[in-house]
């Protein structure tokens, strides 16, 4: 409901406190894991988890948001996981 009212809300600041109560908490952790990653395929760890959450989230929280597309279960959940993950593999190999 709170995206639902920050994606309505004119003035953006509700979707500025959403973001960092979330995103901008969340990320630096994720960066944190993606170091290790990033230094052997000798890439940015912030640039590797932009690339990841953009690969597992894609549209799906804008379709949420706006009730065009249902709560995905687990099993839905942990396929879309899965592909992000083959996808994460692909762009990893073609970078080095």
């Amino acid at each position: 409901m709170l995206n639902r009212a920050a994606a309505a809300e004119p003035s953006g600041e509700l979707g500025q406190v959403l973001s960092e109560g979330g995103r901008e908490t969340v990320q630096p952790l994720f960066a944190e894991i993606m170091q290790p990653l990033a230094q052997e395929h000798g890439q940015n760890a912030a640039q590797l988890t932009g690339w990841f959450l953009g690969l597992r989230v894609g549209d799906m929280q804008i379709k949420r948001v706006i009730e065009v597309m249902p709560e995905l279960t687990e099993t839905e959940l942990n396929a879309r996981v899965q592909g992000a993950l083959q996808a994460f593999g692909k762009l990893l190999k073609d970078e080095s």
